[in-house]
């Protein structure tokens, strides 16, 4: 049970305490040997902050900086309602608990340790209505930092661009009013029309078998979605109209739209 205890406490990257009355504790943790499998750092000692914590695992100091822009690159404030930022260490094994700043701030500082046997895979800056509303948008930072740095913190950072969105499409053929399958129509592809209140048309091309179909980024705003399919047995076609592109890139999956042949 106590081994269990003491892992747990190392995938977590958190202060534990130990069965008994000190903290948890790895076996050969401050002897000034980096044992591969259990430490990521060994300076010597057992004291935090000095870049290597007393449980053997590296410290690091980051600050996060992020900044709004519209798709013409000018610099928007904090969107209405949403006043919290959250930035999350994402590695190979766990994504831990998000660090929470208020967003006006357009910075925040926090400390982060690396995970033993674990692979940082970069950092997810999240925007939300309270500490854990809804979100409006993320974004990603592929920078991370690879050990102690002292003096020296690592900065993240962020921008998120809020007149953007995506859109998952699904859809479905039928045949005099019958359901049917690519296959038995030998439908192979289908043509994608996102016709936006203005503009021009953005047409895109989904294979028939492979749903939903997701888009890029797309502009906010209404668009409508036209589906058009080609068979030996003539053409299909499906509409749905009024459908909004939400901002800050969130992705919105569409209810399936019937293709009609």
């Amino acid at each position: 049970m106590k081994r269990l205890w003491v892992a747990m406490c190392l995938v977590m990257s958190v202060g534990c305490a130990d069965e008994g009355d000190g903290p948890a504790s790895t076996e050969g943790c401050g002897d000034g040997l980096s044992d591969e499998l259990k430490e990521t750092c060994d300076d010597g000692n057992r004291e935090s902050g000095d870049g290597c914590s007393s449980d053997c695992l590296i410290e690091q100091t980051i600050t996060a900086h992020w900044t709004f822009e519209n798709t013409a690159g000018e610099v928007q404030t904090c969107p209405a309602g949403f006043d919290t930022v959250e930035v999350l260490k994402e590695t190979l094994r766990v994504t831990l608990a998000a660090a929470s700043f208020p967003c006006v701030d357009g910075e925040g500082t926090f400390e982060t340790h690396e995970i033993a046997r674990s692979q940082t895979g970069g950092y997810r800056l999240q925007l939300r209505r309270g500490d854990a509303g809804e979100l409006f948008g993320e974004t990603r930072s592929s920078d991370y930092p690879s050990g102690p740095t002292g003096d020296h913190p690592f900065d993240l950072r962020f921008k998120m661009t809020t007149d953007l969105g995506r859109l998952a499409i699904n859809w479905k053929l039928s045949q005099a009013g019958v359901q049917r399958s690519c296959e038995a129509i030998g439908v192979t592809s289908v043509r994608i029309d996102l016709i936006p209140a203005t503009g021009p048309t953005i047409t895109l091309m989904g294979t028939c078998s492979s749903l939903p179909y997701t888009t890029g980024r797309l502009k906010t705003g209404v668009y409508r979605v036209e589906l058009t399919a080609a068979s030996a047995s003539g053409m299909g076609f499906g509409a749905l109209d009024g459908v909004g592109v939400p901002t800050g890139g969130l992705l919105t999956e569409l209810p399936p739209i019937d293709i009609a042949f």
